[in-house]
């Protein structure tokens, strides 16, 4: 999954909920909110432009009232 500089996030919602998508530093600090709102059920798709941002591992963070997840994603200039 590296990217350069921008990559694409997608993500299914069974129902309507609020949505939160964030990208975290390897030192676990919050980088930016991507998704942080009321979303509809369905397919959706965000994209983080790491424009700026230094070569190396970062978290991307789900969470829904009902869905945690967080996955690696790697940064290559």
């Amino acid at each position: 999954n590296p990217f350069n500089p921008v990559t694409t996030i997608g993500y299914s919602l069974p129902k309507d909920c609020n949505v939160e998508i964030q990208i975290f530093d390897m030192m676990g600090q919050e980088v930016t909110t991507l998704v942080g709102e009321h979303k509809n059920r369905g397919n959706h798709i965000v994209q983080w432009n790491a424009n700026g941002y230094s070569t190396g591992l970062y978290f991307v963070s789900m969470k829904t009232e009902s869905y945690q997840k967080t996955r690696k994603i790697l940064l290559i200039k």
